[in-house]
């Protein structure tokens, strides 16, 4: 797991702020075919910091690459400043990518009741 320090972190931040700024340092960052990459051990550090059932996570500049930063929430849905932030560097993907479409339906039946009606009327 790849992590950044506070600083790192802040210095990352700020590097996307200013390169968002410009269409053309964006096309370079974010080439359509790269994807950002989570491990479980990522996975299992935001599980551990976050004390909300939501998580937050960044955008950053790292060494002229595009980076993903998980930052965990207190149960207010606020940022935790910690000492480490786990990030994902944006790399060309490697394999197919399987994409599955799930549709659900949902059926309602409605029925009349007829009350107070007699037969022959």
């Amino acid at each position: 797991m790849i992590i950044f320090n506070r600083e790192e972190y802040a210095a990352a931040i700020a590097a996307w702020d200013t390169s968002s700024k410009d269409y053309s340092t964006i096309k370079k960052l974010i080439p359509p075919n790269y994807v950002f990459t989570i491990s479980f051990d990522q996975i299992d550090w935001l599980k551990k910091n976050n004390k909300c059932d939501d998580f937050c996570s960044e955008i950053g500049v790292y060494k002229n690459q595009l980076v993903l930063i998980l930052c965990p929430l207190d149960v207010n849905g606020q940022k935790i400043a910690v000492n480490e932030y786990p990030y994902s560097i944006l790399a060309e993907l490697t394999s197919n990518l399987t994409l599955v479409e799930t549709k659900e339906y949902t059926l309602v039946k409605k029925r009349r009741s007829f009350q107070g009606t007699s037969a022959g009327r």
